[in-house]
């Protein structure tokens, strides 16, 4: 008589497989349930792939929002860097300052500016 050979895998999915087969015997589901109810079970598994799906989506969703805001908050704090410089550069002092560097003969204004409307 040749006695079978199974490494450890095939041990465990034979065990697996013995386990499953006889899972209307230990009283959980009576015997024929689950060809009595194979439509049910079938869409159970449908809905439960459903749900699986549904979940990853969402999760990549929310990764991809949680992304997006690091990234608009990023934004935000370079356009208030930016802001600043160029309010720093445009101070009155700072072109005053520029033009006379450049060699450019601009002189300010005696008078105010007036509405040419009133």
């Amino acid at each position: 008589m040749d006695k079978e050979v199974f490494t450890k895998n095939e041990k465990n999915i034979i065990s697996f497989l013995k386990g499953v087969k006889n899972v209307s015997t230990i009283g959980i589901f009576p015997k024929g349930f689950f060809t009595s109810h194979i439509l049910e079970c079938a869409l159970f598994l449908f809905f439960l792939a459903i749900y699986i799906n549904n979940r990853f989506v969402n999760q990549k969703k929310i990764a991809e929002i949680e992304r997006q805001k690091n990234e608009l908050q990023d934004l935000k704090y370079e356009a208030l860097t930016r802001s600043s410089e160029l309010i720093g550069v445009s101070r009155h002092s700072q072109v005053k300052d520029l033009i006379l560097k450049q060699g450019i003969e601009l002189e300010e204004a005696d008078k105010p500016a007036y509405n040419l409307n009133d």
